[in-house]
């Protein structure tokens, strides 16, 4: 259980790369696209509901209910997920209040880079996204499970906000999740 970020900072070292920060950072200097599509203003929050880990990923109606009081609030929802996270979009949209006002995209890395930097809010499972929003210094809820956290959680929060989830055996059929996977 050593922490990702200084696990390979060790190995940065070995071939004499000496790191001049624990915080990463990436800063976006030019961008083709002058404003996100839709004409998103700053109000936009950026939802990451997917994981590829299954024990990584808050419960959709928790989400759902997330983007609801965001809505009521005058926010606009941008949902990010994977090609191959379409159902689970869908079954945000089924769920929300009011679907027409939530955009769901699968943007290039370059373009999902600009639409976190023109996002009020970035709210997170433990993924990519949510990574890349911290570096980009983006104000950011991380939802973790504890397990990752201990080894890819930010070691600084600057930004952010993590939430952690000390579940430690499936809900159906309680299965240990550190020592195994279950079907659930």
């Amino acid at each position: 259980f050593q922490h990702e970020t200084l696990r390979q900072f060790k190995i940065l070292e070995c071939i004499g790369v000496k790191p001049t920060t624990l915080i990463p950072q990436v800063d976006i200097i030019h961008h083709p696209v002058s404003r996100i599509e839709n004409d998103k203003t700053s109000q936009q929050i950026l939802i990451n509901p997917g994981a590829r880990d299954p024990r990584r990923r808050w419960p959709v109606d928790h989400f759902t209910t997330v983007i609801d009081a965001l809505m009521e609030r005058g926010h606009d929802v941008f949902i990010n997920l994977m090609p191959e996270e379409k159902q689970l979009g869908e079954e945000i949209l089924n769920r929300v209040k009011k679907p027409e006002r939530v955009e769901i995209g699968s943007p290039h890395l370059s373009h999902l880079a600009y639409i976190l930097w023109q996002s009020s809010l970035v709210i997170s499972n433990d993924t990519g996204t949510m990574h890349l929003a911290m570096a980009l210094r983006r104000p950011t809820v991380g939802l973790y499970w504890y397990g990752n956290f201990l080894t890819y959680g930010p070691l600084f929060l600057g930004h952010g906000q993590a939430l952690i989830s000390w579940t430690t055996s499936c809900p159906e059929c309680q299965q240990n999740l550190m020592t195994a996977m279950c079907s659930h």
